[in-house]
């Protein structure tokens, strides 16, 4: 605010000179023009500061950081100033505006008389307080700085008419206000907030709010009319008068899509000022007509009016989530970034002020760790990661307010119009991640801290897929409407195909991995940086798979057939109950019991957690139902018939060396391949989704069984026994049961090395998972053990006449059932504690 008055000038005396183009001070003789104007790029300072590197998050305090800053403390009142309206200052001094506003203060303006329509704007101040009674009757002033002349115009106030310059849409506002005499007192931002004042303005933008809901009306200034806006105009006065009017022509309709596009309805801070108030009058060509919400007027929603005009003629409330909030502000324009949060703070549950200190990265990185850690809305990482990013510097977690985040993703409805890719099943999960740890926001990293569960690694998926040849089905990772790059290869597989649906770019380069984080139904897709021990964000996902009508799942109870709950759109998954995590933690310590019993195997240190015996108990619940269990029983119970009865002949090398050069000598019926009995059966799609079949054949070679008793020697080894009176003439009368041992060890290694596949990841040391390996080495080697192949027998024997439990059989227990469909497609729950930044 500017005085042009000469120096010691104390009591002016104005009048209009210049055919009204000036006005002349009659006390100290000076002119000043009312023709004065200043262009945007001078008058408009405020612009956002950048962000101030190390600086920490202090904003909003309700946000849950850590460390010292957890307890900030929000200032919500500004230091007091003097003021120097009414003292002497020297010409082109500026002038502050009267003294600071405390608590509910706000300052209004009341417009002077002109009997000149043309004449200057002339206002004065005065203050009230908000929450005062009876509150002082005015009305809030609404315009647009945008679509108008780049031009800043003067207003003058007080005695002495000192001169402020604000938008041409707010002059010509005041003036048509002026003009229709409507009540004179007025609050108007630009005039009774010192928007050069950070601390000001942060505390009146956050009474905002109780401004626009206390004003008698919200004069909203539309522009100059037009033929569009005019017919609008009559529409309502019509409805007003209680009409129920219906749009239809085309006329009418291109009327009301003229009228939303104007710019007035694409500011954000309009949620406020016409959601907020009482009642609207529309300001424009000379006329005020009232906009109540509600009005009794039938627009088609095809007709593209703007969400606003919507709301008002649907009398439509805002969503009471703030995460709603922000997404229908993001729609909508405003000239400083920092309003697309600070515009609807007013419309929030709780309390929080502005702050025009911070900078957009400030703003943007404190309202999403306010709705992470203080209101829970993890909601927040569907509109943020590597999609729609500006140039701001801001955390791969937080949503960029400046780009319109109009994505609403992950949907489960999959619309991929690839050929082959009908038939999707999409997983839905709710509340599987343990939500008992705290979300919560480093301050000087800006990382987010939360529990999550890993579902699967993309590198590992990847390597999955890739051995995938032949069959009629492919799998797939898509970006969602095909925007990015396909990130899985298309080979084929015959079982459970499964995909992720997700809207950002991911390539096959990238070290990933598929999430389920803390307060999240959905997953995300997070880069692991390894130099920093943390993730980013690069977008929210759908998990989807497809059965074949030929899937075999021996947990339904009508196998082969699927269910119809396993075949519908959606398949819903929950977190394990506790009875579930009880009955699976002892089950697995009675298997863990009879391996350290029978072979001293200690389960490994890093494998002792719930996710890793979940995953034991779901490959030993698949090996159950996959009848593994009988067909090894009967050929068990044969290699023991055939030790009890052959293996003495076994324990005198000497006769066993004799008995492989005899086996040498003979050209017939020493090794041969047979059939492996019920391979067929057990090679349904299921077993096959990873290549895990059991082998449809087997080899046996009498030489290469009998070389196992003596693995480790080059010669024969002189080993008497007081007790062996067996001759080497014993093991040639034998010879066909021999090859019966041989031929039955042999299947038994094929199921141990088919188990062994099975279960390798979950469960390395499970009994005689490296069997078949050390079979196939040089017996020189002495790797191979007989007594570890016994043991591994009994142990097997035991761990398979178990019984699962009841309330863990997947035909009853749903729980068990989803995790068995996500472990067929690659999918498991590892619990972690993890970094965003």
């Amino acid at each position: 605010m500017r005085r042009w008055h000469k120096d010691g000038c104390q009591s002016p005396e104005i009048v209009l000179v210049d055919s009204n183009s000036s006005l002349h001070c009659k006390s100290c003789s000076a002119l000043s023009s009312l023709d004065e104007t200043t262009d945007a790029a001078q008058q408009n300072n405020r612009s956002p500061p950048p962000r101030t590197e190390n600086q920490p998050l202090k904003w909003p305090a309700k946000a849950r950081y850590l460390g010292e800053f957890s307890s900030a403390v929000e200032i919500t009142q500004p230091p007091r100033k003097v003021s120097r309206v009414g003292s002497i200052v020297t010409q082109n001094e500026e002038v502050a505006r009267p003294e600071t506003l405390f608590d509910d203060e706000i300052r209004l303006i009341r417009l002077m008389p002109c009997e000149n329509s043309d004449g200057p704007v002339h206002i004065t101040w005065e203050k009230t307080h908000l929450r005062e009674q009876p509150v002082q009757t005015y009305d809030a002033v609404s315009y647009t700085t945008a679509g108008g002349l780049s031009l800043w115009k003067p207003v003058f106030m007080g005695l002495f008419w000192d001169i402020i310059f604000v938008h041409s849409n707010c002059e010509a506002a005041l003036r048509q206000i002026r003009s229709l005499g409507l009540t004179q007192l007025l609050w108007v931002d630009e005039l009774c907030i010192d928007l050069d004042d950070v601390l000001e303005r942060n505390h009146q933008a956050g009474l905002s709010r109780e401004i626009y809901a206390n004003a008698k009306d919200v004069l909203t200034f539309i522009g100059n009319s037009s033929p569009e806006t005019g017919l609008v105009l009559e529409n309502l006065k019509e409805a007003n008068a209680g009409g129920v009017i219906k749009i239809h022509s085309s006329g009418s309709q291109r009327a009301w899509k003229c009228f939303s596009d104007l710019p007035i309805f694409s500011r954000v801070w309009i949620f406020q000022e016409l959601l907020v108030g009482r009642h609207v009058v529309l300001i424009s060509g000379g006329s005020a007509t009232p906009w109540s919400r509600g009005t009794k007027i039938t627009v088609p929603h095809n007709s593209a009016t703007s969400s606003i005009v919507h709301r008002m003629i649907g009398n439509e409330s805002l969503d009471n989530e703030f995460l709603d909030i922000l997404l229908a502000a993001s729609q909508y324009d405003c000239s400083d970034p920092r309003d697309k949060v600070f515009g609807v703070l007013g419309l929030a549950d709780e309390a929080i002020r502005p702050d025009y200190s911070l900078s957009v990265e400030d703003i943007y990185t404190g309202i999403a760790a306010y709705l992470a850690t203080y209101l829970g809305d993890m909601r927040i990482l569907n509109f943020a990661g590597s999609k729609n990013r500006s140039n701001l510097d801001i955390p791969s977690w937080v949503p960029d307010w400046t780009q319109k985040q109009t994505l609403q993703f992950p949907s489960h409805e999959i619309d991929i119009t690839d050929p082959g890719m009908e038939g999707m099943t999409a997983l839905s999960f709710h509340g599987m991640v343990p939500s008992n740890i705290e979300i919560l926001v480093d301050p000087k990293s800006r990382a987010l801290q939360c529990s999550a569960i890993k579902l699967c690694s993309y590198d590992e998926r990847w390597q999955l897929f890739s051995i995938m040849r032949e069959s009629s089905y492919r799998r797939s990772v898509f970006p969602r409407d095909h925007q990015g790059k396909i990130v899985t290869n298309r080979h084929s597989i015959p079982g459970f195909f499964g995909f992720v649906n997700a809207p950002g770019p991911v390539t096959r380069q990238d070290s990933v991995s598929v999430f389920l984080l803390q307060g999240m139904d959905h997953p995300v897709i997070l880069r692991y940086i390894p130099e920093k021990e943390a993730y980013s964000l690069l977008t929210t996902c759908v998990v989807s798979f497809r059965q074949p009508q030929t899937m075999y799942l021996p947990w339904e109870e009508n196998s082969p057939d699927s269910s119809a709950e396993t075949s519908s759109n959606v398949l819903d998954i929950h977190r394990m109950a506790t009875e579930d995590i009880d009955g699976i933690v002892e089950f697995d310590s009675r298997v863990l019991d009879v391996i350290w019993r029978r072979l001293k195997i200690p389960l490994e240190p890093d494998r002792r957690t719930f996710f890793h015996a979940t995953a034991r108990f779901l490959d030993i619940v698949k090996i159950f139902f996959l009848e593994i269990r009988e067909l090894e029983k009967p050929l068990r119970d044969s290699w023991k018939y055939y030790e009890d009865r052959l293996g003495l002949m076994f324990r005198d090398s000497r006769h066993v060396w004799s008995f492989v050069e005899y086996l040498g000598e003979q050209e017939d019926e020493i090794r041969g391949t047979e059939k492996m009995p019920r391979a067929d059966k057990l090679n349904t799609a299921w077993t096959s989704l990873r290549d895990w079949k059991l082998p449809s054949e087997y080899t046996w070679d009498l030489e290469r069984f009998c070389l196992s008793f003596v693995s480790g020697s080059s010669a024969p080894p002189v080993e008497i026994l007081e007790d062996d009176d067996s001759e080497p003439e014993d093991l040639i009368s034998h010879i066909s049961d021999i090859r019966a041992w041989a031929e039955t060890t042999e299947k038994l290694l094929r199921i141990m090395s088919f188990t062994e596949k099975h279960m390798s990841s979950s469960w390395p040391s499970f009994p005689g998972n490296d069997m078949a390996r050390t079979w196939l080495a040089p017996f020189e080697t002495g790797v191979w053990k007989w007594e570890k192949f016994r043991a591994s027998l009994v142990a097997r024997e035991c761990i398979w006449g178990m019984l699962i439990p009841e309330e863990l059989n997947p035909r009853v227990n749903r729980n068990i059932k989803m995790r068995l469909i996500m472990s067929q497609i690659g999918l498991a729950e590892e619990e972690k504690q993890i970094t965003l930044i």
